[in-house]
């Protein structure tokens, strides 16, 4: 069985149970931070770089963005930054498979202000650099308030539906991520 690196925020969280009958799954995550905590020594990198050097790896997924979908143009650099150590710690000369999953709608009527820029954004760097992009911002439904959150195994209580998905929609993501790298 396949090998696959989970990282990223809460929907990373949400989508770890999801992928394993598709592979063995290594994951750290945690939901609502910033790609500042995988900055080299930060807990977020050392608990990653641990999952990396566990065994082999033949994928890494990485489900993030939420906390930065203000920052479109300078997050392409910090996503340059991990996905150099990444490699380095794998040790590959070949190219690292890697996914990233884009932001999701962040509700039933689509984004909010700033993330189809965002996603824009991820899936141009995916395509650049070889990369697979796969697409969840379609995924219906999303939970609302006082529904079941799979990554905070509580209800949704925030103002507004929320940027996760609910079960069903982590199964299809896991789905695409599975026929991705097929």
């Amino acid at each position: 069985m396949a090998t696959w690196v989970l990282s990223g925020q809460s929907n990373a969280v949400g989508l770890a149970p999801y992928v394993g009958p598709y592979a063995t799954i290594r994951s750290v995550s945690q939901g609502s931070v910033g790609i500042a905590a995988w900055d080299a020594g930060q807990p977020l990198w050392v608990a990653l770089e641990a999952a990396l050097r566990a065994g082999p790896v033949d994928a890494f997924l990485w489900w993030q963005g939420e906390n930065n979908t203000d920052d479109p143009d300078g997050y392409p650099t910090k996503l340059d930054d991990l996905m150099r150590r990444v490699q380095a710690v794998v040790g590959r000369q070949k190219l690292l498979t890697a996914v990233i999953i884009g932001v999701s709608a962040a509700g039933p009527l689509g984004g909010l202000e700033g993330w189809d820029t965002f996603r824009a954004m991820q899936a141009t760097y995916a395509a650049a650099r070889g990369f697979y992009y796969v697409r969840c911002d379609d995924i219906d439904p999303k939970p609302v308030i006082g529904s079941y959150d799979p990554p905070s195994g509580g209800t949704w209580a925030g103002p507004t539906s929320s940027p996760h998905l609910t079960s069903a929609g982590y199964v299809q993501v896991a789905s695409r991520v599975a026929t991705v790298l097929a």
